[in-house]
Protein backbone atom coordinates (compact mmCIF):
# COMPACT_ATOMS: atom_id res chain seq x y z
CA UNK A 1 0.00 0.00 0.00
CA UNK A 2 2.81 2.42 0.82
CA UNK A 3 4.35 1.83 -2.61
CA UNK A 4 1.07 2.80 -4.27
CA UNK A 5 0.78 5.93 -2.13
CA UNK A 6 4.27 6.99 -3.11
CA UNK A 7 3.52 6.29 -6.77
CA UNK A 8 0.34 8.38 -6.66
CA UNK A 9 2.11 11.24 -4.89
CA UNK A 10 4.86 11.22 -7.53
CA UNK A 11 2.13 11.64 -10.17
CA UNK A 12 0.86 14.72 -8.28
CA UNK A 13 -2.42 13.02 -7.33
CA UNK A 14 -4.15 14.38 -4.25
CA UNK A 15 -5.02 11.76 -1.68
CA UNK A 16 -7.57 12.38 1.03
CA UNK A 17 -9.45 10.13 3.41
CA UNK A 18 -13.19 9.85 3.65
CA UNK A 19 -15.06 9.15 6.89
CA UNK A 20 -16.44 5.64 7.23
CA UNK A 21 -19.80 7.04 8.31
CA UNK A 22 -21.03 10.28 6.79
CA UNK A 23 -24.83 10.62 7.05
CA UNK A 24 -24.78 14.15 5.64
CA UNK A 25 -23.39 12.78 2.37
CA UNK A 26 -25.51 9.64 2.24
CA UNK A 27 -28.79 10.24 0.39
CA UNK A 28 -30.69 7.40 2.09
CA UNK A 29 -29.82 8.82 5.53
CA UNK A 30 -31.33 12.15 4.51
CA UNK A 31 -34.49 10.34 3.39
CA UNK A 32 -34.72 8.34 6.66
CA UNK A 33 -34.31 11.53 8.69
CA UNK A 34 -37.13 13.17 6.74
CA UNK A 35 -39.41 10.13 7.19
CA UNK A 36 -38.59 9.84 10.90
CA UNK A 37 -39.03 13.49 11.86
CA UNK A 38 -41.35 14.99 9.23
CA UNK A 39 -43.56 12.28 7.80
CA UNK A 40 -44.33 9.85 10.64
CA UNK A 41 -46.34 11.10 13.60
CA UNK A 42 -45.41 9.97 17.12
CA UNK A 43 -48.61 7.90 17.50
CA UNK A 44 -48.20 6.16 14.14
CA UNK A 45 -46.00 3.42 15.55
CA UNK A 46 -47.21 0.49 17.59
CA UNK A 47 -45.70 -2.38 19.54
CA UNK A 48 -45.48 -5.87 18.09
CA UNK A 49 -46.36 -8.45 20.71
Amino acid sequence: MLNKLEEWKSKKLKIFGLPTYSPKQNIIEILWKFIKYEWIEVGDTRKLE
